[in-house]
C-alpha cells in the first residue's frame, strides 16, 4: 500500500514560515458559455443556459410588438422564435449592445436574473423572472464553456445602458486573439439585459399565445 504524501510546503513571504500547499486561497470561477459578437467575446453564465442550438434549427415567427416594462435595454427588438412545437420570445444579442451581427446560433435561456446577494460581496444569485419560462437568445457563434474567473469592473462609459446586466470585462487570451475571434471580453446577465419585468411579461404572452399559433 502506497501512502499518500503531504503537499510541498510554500513558503510564506509575509512571514518566511512555510504553510502546506493545500492551504492556497481558491480562485473563484464561474462556469460560462462564449460567444462571439464581431471583436466582442460574451461571457454568459452556464447556470442560466438550457440549450444551444444552430439558427437553421428556429425559425423567427414574427415580433411579438410587446411593450417594454423596466430595464437598461427593455424590449428592444423583441421577437417570438419556434424550434420544433415550442415557441418562445427571443432577443437578438448583437441588437440589444448595438453591434451589427448575423445570429448564427440561439441559446435558450431560464427565464432567471442575477441580483447581488444581501451582503454586497457581489455574488449573483439567480432568481426567477415572473415564474418557470424560456426565452431564446440569437448570438455569434458559440465558442466554447469554460470556467472565467471573476470579471475586472465595467470601464466608465464602455456601454450606453446597461446598468447591473453588465457583470464585468475580462481578458481575452491570446491563443482567441491570434486566431482573430475577439479582442475584449464582456461578461453580462442577458435576462437583466432586456429587463426581468419585460422577460416576465413576454414569457406569459408566449404561454397564453402559443395554442393558437400550435394550430397555424
Amino acid at each position: 500500500m502506497t501512502l499518500a504524501r503531504d503537499p510541498a510546503p510554500i513558503r510564506d513571504p509575509a512571514r518566511g514560515a512555510r504553510r502546506p500547499a493545500h492551504d492556497e486561497p481558491a480562485v473563484a470561477t464561474t462556469l460560462c458559455v462564449l460567444v462571439r459578437l464581431d471583436r466582442l467575446l460574451v461571457a454568459i453564465p452556464a447556470e442560466m443556459v438550457q440549450r444551444l442550438v444552430l439558427a437553421a434549427e428556429v425559425v423567427v415567427v414574427g415580433s411579438t410588438g410587446g411593450e417594454a416594462e423596466g430595464g437598461p435595454m427593455a424590449a428592444s427588438g423583441e421577437l417570438r422564435v419556434r424550434s420544433g412545437a415550442t415557441y418562445l420570445p427571443a432577443w437578438e444579442l448583437g441588437r440589444l449592445l448595438g453591434i451589427e451581427v448575423a445570429t448564427e446560433a440561439w441559446i435558450f435561456l431560464a427565464a432567471m436574473s442575477g441580483e447581488p446577494d444581501a451582503d454586497g460581496a457581489g455574488h449573483r444569485t439567480p432568481r426567477a423572472a415572473g415564474g418557470a419560462g424560456l426565452i431564446a437568445l440569437g448570438t455569434g457563434p458559440c465558442l466554447a464553456v469554460r470556467r472565467m474567473p471573476a470579471p475586472a469592473p465595467l470601464p466608465p462609459g464602455l456601454f450606453r445602458a446597461g446598468g447591473p446586466a453588465m457583470i464585468g470585462t475580462f481578458a481575452v487570451d491570446e491563443g482567441l486573439r491570434q486566431r482573430g475571434l475577439g479582442v475584449a471580453g464582456l461578461m453580462l446577465d442577458p435576462v437583466a439585459l432586456v429587463g426581468a419585468a419585460t422577460v416576465a411579461a413576454a414569457v406569459r404572452r408566449c404561454a397564453a399565445t402559443a395554442p393558437e399559433e400550435a394550430e397555424r
